[in-house]
């Protein structure tokens, strides 16, 4: 207990530096038509270019950040960075870009004006940006302002809710917090490969957001065939390793710089296609260092 306490304090520690230091960069993961491969959309990812792990996932850090506070400034960072990275896209239509705020940031006070700031600084329409927030932080969240969510709708940024299907959404909640876009959670998607028990839920969610005007995008894409199955139940988009791996702002942009015609983007080929090897990283209880303490 002492050795995960000291560690988790170093971790926050190194953090606060990163952030000052500029070691935080933008990953983007593109959304396609699970069908064309054309990319609709991209989700803005934080990595962490540390000076002694390497290239740290969200998932490696952000539970530091969101335990110490610091989850605000990064969440701002990265607001502002994902903004700043999609306008700068070529094309008459370029996609949109999505950036995941947690429940401790949106009942954060000036979370509108932040949003605001970070559209009017890197003159990025309103529609092209989303900002997610997962189905627990809505529905659990006790002081969750939603009147934030309806100025953020009013001023033309779509809400996507992600991993839906783990809690407890209505229609109801969906229409009251006028929810754009639902993300079916990856593990009713990895369950189409291995039985058929999470095919009507699937199937119950695509028709509920169809009867709702609401898209649907699969999380957790990692085989052909559950791209297939997912479009045979009317779930038109997904995001995954099957769909392309994450890229740099700088290969994005090369990416849509040499797609034809400009507002046409397909993803990349079968190289993208294929999940990496994990390489052994500490894992949510074992903050970063824990070996060195």
């Amino acid at each position: 207990m002492r050795r995960t306490a000291v560690a988790r304090t170093r971790t926050e520690s190194e953090l606060r530096r990163a952030l000052e230091d500029r070691e935080l960069q933008v990953a983007l993961e593109p959304i396609i038509d699970l069908e064309s491969g054309r990319i609709h959309g991209v989700e803005a990812l934080a990595r962490w270019d540390h000076p002694r792990h390497g290239r740290l996932s969200a998932d490696e850090f952000v539970p530091v950040a969101e335990a110490s506070g610091l989850i605000v400034p990064l969440g701002r960072w990265m607001l502002a960075a994902a903004c700043r990275e999609a306008a700068a896209w070529p094309g008459e239509e370029p996609p949109w870009i999505s950036v995941n705020l947690s429940a401790r940031e949106i009942t954060e006070p000036g979370i509108f004006e932040a949003v605001e700031s970070a559209l009017a600084d890197s003159e990025l329409p309103p529609r092209r940006l989303r900002v997610e927030i997962t189905e627990s932080a809505l529905l659990e969240e006790a002081e969750l302002p939603e009147d934030v969510l309806t100025r953020l709708a009013e001023l033309g940024v779509s809400l996507v809710l992600d991993d839906f299907g783990t809690g407890y959404s209505s229609p109801a909640d969906l229409h009251r917090f006028s929810v754009d876009a639902l993300k079916v959670d990856r593990s009713f998607v990895a369950g189409l490969a291995r039985s058929e028990a999470d095919t009507p839920i699937i199937s119950a969610i695509v028709q509920l957001a169809g009867a709702l005007g609401i898209e649907v995008i699969g999380e957790g894409v990692e085989r052909e065939d559950q791209a297939a199955r997912l479009t045979g139940l009317g779930c038109r988009l997904g995001q995954g390793w099957w769909c392309g791996r994450e890229r740099t702002a700088e290969e994005m942009a090369r990416e849509l710089a040499r797609s034809s015609p400009p507002h046409v983007f397909v993803a990349a080929g079968p190289e993208t296609r294929t999940a990496p090897a994990a390489a052994r990283r500490p894992g949510p209880d074992e903050p970063l260092g824990v070996e060195d303490v």
